[in-house]
């Protein structure tokens, strides 16, 4: 049975065996605490009066509504026990926050603190809230959801940072945050996902600004981060003592399992959303660790995004679909030398897209780092010699190290491409404002649909160093049947 209960001049939450309480109710377990830890509940029945300052317990299983304006030290939505008395609690509980309603928490707000497996302890904001700090899914499963024209403020919120590893179930976070009209501000930094699974919405118009966010997944199970639609913001804003400024995704530094097993940050920034830093931050990164996946059709304004070490930039979503990445992009291979991947489809002529500002292989801007290139083609669709497809569109070089056609390996130093069989091939081809893919014979490496002498010279200075477009028998491996591959397409001619 769920036990409902509305404040009015006083905060309770429900006990064991009780259907509704109000001021004056006798009932067996203390609620609150002053700020030395005395439990009490007689000095404010008799007055019908919240004390200010209190620390608050709402559990086993109540959905409490609030409609006064008290002043918390700190509250606690969903624990069990036996801790400090309060008894063997084992169900989850929902506070309901209404609009036109403030709440003030002068410490930590703690969602989930501990509970049971089978849900998620909720708190729902629809009026403003400011807390110090906010912790969604502790040792318990928490869910935190910010509804349209709402208002939260924290210096600092957390989401699935179990402080036990190898619990399973428990420690679980989800932070959720809809528009239109909600504003959330936070000082310091957004951490989800550093020890347990975590889920992440931002969506229909809400603007989030923070100076740090972390996304970290550490569970085999994927991470899955939504931002999306018209109007919907994530503004980086300039960072506060010291700490790092802007997005990671994928950056685990407290994983429960081995770092093999971890699974990716699926994240999609799509339908008119955006990602940026707000005007003047200069020093903003975004940045995709693997195997992670940046996946949409939106937006990422930084000065600095970075892909590393496996890291998937996938355009799209279930349609090819184009994903702007407004800044120097570093793309690059981590210390084990794994390569970010660039996943694109075709089909008949539409194919997925990149436009970015500047592209750098990282800080070396060395053409060693790899890249890796990975081509699909969309059910029913038969590439034909000659079709060329933009893959990437470079705004502005920048002064850092762009795409040049003399590069000796270009930009992507992997190729997997679909095998078309010995008549054709698709091949990328390099300029300064722009990366193509084009569907040319094997023979015609610089696929301007001719077959020269240009292209035998071409392909002789491919092989010798090791240049991707050099492999025409697509195995992974450059050697003499590549050589008889090139000869006989040089001979059969297009």
């Amino acid at each position: 049975m769920t036990r409902t209960l509305r404040l009015t001049a006083a905060l309770v939450a429900c006990a064991a065996g009780s259907s509704m309480l109000s001021a004056g109710d006798d009932f067996p377990y203390p609620f609150w605490t002053d700020r030395d830890g005395d439990w009490s509940n007689a000095a404010s029945w008799s007055t019908g009066e919240v004390p200010d300052e209190t620390n608050v317990i709402i559990n086993n299983g109540a959905t409490v509504t609030l409609d006064t304006e008290p002043v918390l030290f700190s509250m606690v939505i969903g624990i069990d026990g036996p801790t400090n008395g309060l008894g063997p609690f084992a169900d989850t509980a929902q506070f309901i926050h209404p609009a036109g309603v403030h709440l003030d928490v002068l410490n930590s707000l703690l969602i989930g603190d501990r509970g049971v497996p089978d849900g998620p302890s909720t708190y729902t904001l629809m009026g403003t809230l400011n807390a110090a700090s906010i912790r969604v899914g502790h040792r318990g499963n928490g869910l935190l959801k910010v509804g349209p024209g709402s208002t939260l403020d924290s210096v600092v919120v957390q989401a699935a940072t179990i402080i036990e590893p190898n619990n399973p179930g428990l420690g679980n976070g989800g932070v959720v945050i809809e528009g239109p009209g909600t504003a959330v501000s936070i000082e310091r930094e957004l951490i989800m996902g550093e020890r347990g699974e975590a889920s992440f919405t931002l969506s229909g118009g809400a603007t989030l600004q923070v100076p740090r966010v972390s996304f970290a997944a550490s569970t085999p199970e994927a991470f899955v981060v939504e931002i999306t639609g018209p109007g919907t913001e994530l503004i980086v804003s300039e960072g506060q003592g010291g700490f790092p400024n802007g997005v990671a995704m994928g950056e685990t530094y407290r994983p429960v399992i081995p770092a093999d097993e971890i699974a990716p940050v699926l994240t999609n920034i799509a339908d008119g959303a955006v990602v940026h830093a707000a005007e003047g931050n200069i020093d903003a990164r975004f940045t995709v660790a693997g195997p992670s996946v940046l996946r949409g059709d939106g937006t990422v304004e930084m000065p600095i995004i970075s892909f590393t070490g496996g890291a998937r930039i996938a355009p799209g979503g279930e349609d090819v679909g184009s994903l702007t990445l407004d800044g120097v992009n570093e793309w690059r291979a981590d210390e084990r030398d794994t390569p970010p991947v660039f996943a694109v489809r075709l089909g008949d002529r539409v194919n997925d897209h990149v436009t970015v500002r500047a592209l750098s292989l990282g800080p070396t801007q060395s053409v060693s780092d790899q890249v890796t290139l990975e081509v699909s083609l969309l059910d029913g669709y038969e590439p034909q010699a000659g079709e060329r497809f933009e893959i990437i569109t470079i705004t502005d070089q920048g002064g850092v190290y762009g795409i040049d056609a003399e590069d000796e390996l270009g930009f992507f130093t992997t190729l997997d491409i679909p095998d078309l069989g010995p008549d054709l091939i698709i091949r990328p081809v390099y300029f300064t404002n722009r990366i193509e893919l084009r569907v040319a014979c094997p023979a015609d490496i610089n696929a301007n649909g001719r077959i020269t002498s240009f292209d035998l010279f071409e392909f002789v200075d491919h092989y010798i160093e090791g240049n991707p477009v050099a492999d025409l028998t697509l195995d992974g491996r450059i050697n003499f049947d590549d050589i008889d591959a090139f000869v006989e397409s040089f001979l059969n001619g297009c």
